[in-house]
């Protein structure tokens, strides 16, 4: 079972870091990381909740936004050396705005 309010308040962190480290690109790396495993959280409580809601506008949404947020992730991890700097950090906050969007849509 997930655990629901711990993905939110790694959510959490994960903003207060970016906040406070907007400039360090390894911190920004970091996080992309964090991301990319609250990201597999966040697909595993989307597979729960359509178990037992089945498919809904919400969890279509969801989904939606997952892949939204993998593909930033990607872009971030994956495309580093030509994301320097802003670019590697907007990447990862889409990434960020993403998984509380998620976590809205499924009620988390």
């Amino acid at each position: 079972m997930i655990q629901t309010s711990r993905i939110g308040s790694r959510c959490l962190k994960v903003a207060e870091t970016l906040d406070t480290r907007a400039a360090d690109e390894i911190a920004v790396l970091r996080t992309a990381r964090v991301l990319k495993n609250i990201h597999s959280e966040l697909q595993r409580a989307l597979w729960e909740t359509r178990k037992t809601a089945g498919h809904t506008d919400q969890t279509d949404q969801a989904e939606v936004a997952l892949e939204s947020m993998e593909q930033d992730l990607r872009r971030a991890l994956l495309g580093y050396p030509a994301l320097r700097g802003p670019l590697l950090r907007e990447n990862v906050v889409r990434a960020l705005d993403q998984s509380f969007t998620i976590l809205d849509l499924l009620g988390l």
